[in-house]
């Protein structure tokens, strides 16, 4: 059940380091990866501390040791030392573990590949969109969770199936794991989205998630053609301020988001770059300035000149 990109793309014999949660999307992840062949895989668990989950933590790494043991596979355990209440913050302490555990058994195999693998899926993307959108996400944010992140080195091969899809497999083939009892508190924006909005929308429109997943994978594909734009417009070494004005405004921001210093980026400042390129050109004016904390935006004769600070 591993998508076809991911068998394609590794061999049975590159680095696998699974995010290990020992819930059932990692649980099921692993289970697909040894029946597939995969013969260097590192658990990496990572354990929060959370508050909200005391007294399941180290009963969560108590399952890892016993299923890497019985798998014959080894295990990592990672520990978020100032735990903090901020999903946020848990990603980023979560994905720093992983990529320090994906470069070092990467050494230690002498592996040219080394990916991170992720149980997500497709209620997954179904989340994230909905997300997005009452975030006012953009398209790209709108285009849910990508297959391969690249930046990140992770894979997520399972992304085509759903939740249900799961756990089908796992209650056949009588496979334990872990449940975590914080994904039923709320008090979490994804948790909510997950456990009352998108629940309750599925009595009016029963196959939303999948229809969500569709839209997504639209989104990519103009998320794609909006990159191609901006980099072919960028290729000119000089910015025309009519050229860029002519172009779809999302062409716009993504152009902006790349030549800002140090992401800069914000929807009002998008919103005061084209006020600001709107008025000069309208007034015909030469050696206006914009100025942002990195750098200065110079219009003369209808070209962009930037410079930084």
């Amino acid at each position: 059940m591993l998508s076809q990109k991911f068998k394609e793309t590794f061999s049975t014999t590159d680095t696998i380091i699974i995010a290990f949660s020992a819930g059932p999307d990692s649980v099921f992840l692993a289970e697909q990866l040894i029946q597939n062949g995969y013969k260097n895989i590192i658990l990496a668990h990572f354990n929060h501390h959370m508050k909200v989950r005391q007294g399941e933590n180290n009963t969560d790494e108590k399952f890892v040791q016993n299923y890497a043991e019985k798998n014959n596979i080894t295990f990592e355990i990672g520990h978020w030392e100032k735990p903090e209440n901020s999903e946020n913050k848990a990603r980023n302490a979560r994905y720093l573990f992983l990529e320090n555990m994906r470069k070092k058994y990467q050494k230690i195999h002498n592996s040219h590949t080394a990916i991170i693998v992720t149980g997500h899926h497709k209620n997954d993307v179904a989340e994230t969109v909905l997300l997005q959108f009452f975030r006012s996400g953009g398209i790209k944010s709108l285009s849910g969770i990508t297959e391969f992140d690249s930046n990140r080195n992770l894979f997520r091969p399972i992304l085509h199936l759903f939740k249900s899809e799961i756990l089908q497999f796992l209650h056949t083939k009588k496979i334990l794991y872990c449940t975590d009892s914080s994904n039923s508190e709320s008090i979490f924006t994804r948790n909510f989205m997950r456990n009352e909005i998108i629940p309750l929308l599925e009595t009016r429109f029963p196959n939303i998630q999948e229809h969500l997943s569709v839209q997504a994978h639209q989104f990519k594909i103009l998320e794609n053609e909006i990159e191609i734009q901006a980099n072919n417009f960028l290729e000119n070494t000089t910015f025309f301020i009519s050229d860029y004005l002519l172009l779809m405004n999302e062409v716009q921001a993504d152009i902006l988001r790349k030549i800002l210093y140090k992401k800069a980026f914000s929807r009002l400042f998008f919103q005061t770059f084209l006020a600001f390129l709107h008025k000069t050109t309208k007034d015909n004016i030469s050696g206006k300035k914009l100025e942002t904390k990195y750098q200065i935006f110079t219009i003369r004769k209808g070209v962009l000149f930037i410079e930084e600070k």
